[in-house]
């Protein structure tokens, strides 16, 4: 089975890996001399305030969310009827001038077609920020419950490891 990790998955998940080494380090008394309990402190993080960080801080819905002004003004102007054109011409021919007037018609519905073309433009930009905000939440989960796991297993190991140093311990001491 091959895992693809995006750049993005793959920053979170270091993310929240660092966060919580901090925390383990702290938990088992590895900081390193001289760092202050304050500047190892443990930072826990909930997957509600992991997605709300991920949420803000992805790029794509961002800008997808910054379309919805467009489209929104696309939508105003599709509503809004034709101008009529007014053309005057100066010429140093005969007829010397000339007053154009042209009103456009719209028939057959076009207006109502650009209105709903608009409206549906703007429909597919909110499909595509659900869609992103989805993608988003599906990938920190992913990442926090992978994270959670490896936590768990760091403990495990930990213990393992303690059981394996009181064995060694009680065969020296024989």
């Amino acid at each position: 089975m091959v895992i693809s990790f995006s750049r993005w998955r793959f920053a979170a998940l270091g993310l929240l890996a660092g966060l919580s080494v901090l925390g383990r380090a702290e938990a088992a008394g590895l900081q390193e001399p001289g760092v202050s309990a304050e500047a190892g402190a443990s930072f826990t993080l909930s997957l509600p305030q992991a997605l709300e960080m991920a949420l803000a801080a992805n790029r794509a819905l961002v800008a997808a969310r910054l379309g919805r002004p467009i489209a929104s003004a696309s939508v105003a102007v599709a509503r809004e009827r034709p101008n009529p054109d007014l053309l005057l011409e100066k010429l140093r021919e005969t007829p010397r001038d000339a007053v154009t007037l042209s009103l456009p018609i719209e028939t057959a519905g076009k207006r109502q077609r650009r209105i709903d073309a608009a409206e549906a433009d703007a429909a597919s930009g909110e499909a595509d920020i659900a869609r992103a905000t989805a993608a988003t939440r599906n990938q920190v989960r992913r990442a926090f419950y992978s994270l959670l796991a490896a936590q768990r297993r760091v403990v495990e190991e930990q213990a393992s490891l303690d059981i394996a140093q009181r064995a060694a311990g009680a065969a020296r001491a024989r």
